[in-house]
């Protein structure tokens, strides 16, 4: 083990010339390179001045953990020429100078091409999944989910992360471009070409490069944990571990080309049956919050009517940019007294309707925000689309203010406007539902219910749940 190292490095295709210039520099250390095997192995020998040639291959393959078949019939004629083969990894190719007579293996133009092409196909590649995820982002503002994703921090990190990523990477495509065109240059004027930087400051970089590559999952793994999203950050987790896994596997056994394409299959599969197992676990997860919420709360309006208001269901979804809350609340409206029936007696003979409960639900949901803008956004979005989408069917629930005209539900509005000193409300009623939307000072409030509330308990009842 003392004889052999490992040194943990990512050189891109377009810095081919600085890998050879650090194989070179450690073999005059006495450390001279041996083989690819998760990471540079290097392997202790005297002190040498070895030249090395490290080429971008253009039939190589980026699952190729070891030379194939077209890679060693290449080696076979490069050692010819007086560069004797050392290992391959994906479509890195690195040769050993055997003769001081030995000339350049690929010449100046095709090695711009195939360094160019190796570096773009790899640019490409790395676009996909970021672009997925920002498409999925961008359908889901156009199917109206928007607001699902501004009040959820994980989300919204996501979102970053994701942008950023495809920015960089864009920047990448942009800085091969401009590479690719200074070299283009620089031939035409007879200069000789050099991939990477001549100095020694690209090899510390590259130690640093190769551990960023974990930052965008430690990020949404720390955001997941700190919201309390404890599912989807051992989801994260545990994709990282496997992807980390899987690629250490392929390196340490250094799979040939299909080897690599199953582990690739099998990598697919497991983040599906990940994701698949994170989204069924999130949606017991949320059920098991919404029974969480056993909350109840009495209502009187009046000197003798009475609201019990039991909130049995809630939902908190909670950003940097505000919060948003949802209860499900049932009511039972109690009546003092009986009434005189016809057509029957209750159980004691007493010729009155017996004492009963009428019961219903309302739905409230709560934008909290100190952006105005937001808040506005959710009144448009969310508010008004609920409120012109009432439905105007028939029901067996019968009360006043399904006989509202329009110009009583603008009194309600108005009348409610000023009890409650909001800034705006609108209030729609349909046949078996009464639907309002409330704007108050950094908060919008929507509330939906079976029609069976008169201006004071509506007041009474908003405000408590508030």
């Amino acid at each position: 083990m003392g004889n052999r190292k490992r040194i943990l490095v990512f050189y891109r295709y377009t810095e081919c010339d600085s890998l050879a210039a650090y194989l070179e520099e450690m073999a005059r250390k006495g450390w001279h390179f041996v083989e690819w095997r998760l990471g540079l192995v290097f392997e202790k020998g005297a002190p040498a001045d070895v030249v090395y040639a490290v080429e971008v291959f253009p039939q190589g393959k980026e699952d190729d953990r070891r030379p194939g078949e077209e890679a060693e019939e290449y080696g076979e004629y490069c050692e010819a020429a007086g560069w004797q083969p050392v290992d391959s990894w994906k479509k890195f190719c690195v040769f050993r100078r055997t003769r001081k007579d030995a000339v350049p293996i690929v010449p100046p133009k095709e090695r711009l091409q195939n360094v160019w092409k190796a570096e773009g196909a790899y640019r490409m590649n790395r676009l996909v999944s970021p672009l997925i995820l920002i498409s999925m982002w961008i359908l889901s503002l156009v199917d109206g989910q928007i607001l699902d994703w501004l009040f959820s921090d994980v989300l919204l990190a996501g979102i970053l992360i994701t942008s950023c990523s495809l920015l960089i990477e864009l920047y990448k495509l942009l800085e091969l471009g401009l590479m690719y065109l200074w070299k283009t240059l620089q031939l035409k004027s007879g200069r000789e070409l050099f991939f990477g930087s001549r100095s020694g400051l690209i090899t510390g970089w590259q130690h640093i490069r190769t551990w960023c590559y974990m930052v965008p999952f430690i990020l949404l793994a720390a955001v997941a944990g700190i919201t309390g999203q404890y599912v989807l950050m051992w989801a994260v987790i545990a994709l990282y571990v496997f992807a980390f896994v899987l690629e250490m596997a392929a390196d340490l056994r250094k799979t040939s080309r299909d080897q690599g394409a199953i582990l690739s299959l099998v990598g697919m599969i497991a983040v599906t049956a990940v994701l698949l197992i994170y989204i069924v676990a999130a949606g017991m997860a949320q059920e098991e919050s919404w029974d969480q919420q056993t909350d109840k709360i009495t209502v009187k309006i009046g000197d003798q009517t009475t609201v019990e208001l039991e909130i049995n269901q809630a939902y908190e979804r909670e950003s940097i940019l505000g919060t948003r809350r949802r209860l499900d609340v049932d009511y039972v409206f109690g009546e003092e007294t009986g009434s005189e029936m016809t057509g029957g007696t209750d159980a004691e003979g007493t010729g009155k309707e017996p004492d009963r409960e009428r019961t219903g639900d309302i739905t409230v949901t709560v934008y909290e925000s100190d952006c105005q803008q937001l808040l506005e956004y959710c009144w448009r979005k969310d508010v008004e689309k609920m409120l012109d989408a009432i439905w105007d069917g028939s029901s067996e629930i019968k009360s006043e203010t399904t006989e509202l005209t329009e110009t009583e539900k603008q009194e309600l509005a108005k009348e409610l406007t000023e009890e409650l000193q909001t800034i705006r409300v609108k209030i729609e009623v349909g046949t078996d539902q009464l639907r309002g939307g409330i704007f108050y000072p950094g908060c919008v409030l929507y509330f939906s219910s079976d029609a069976y509330w008169d201006v004071e308990t509506l007041i009474s009842v908003v405000e408590n749940c508030l």
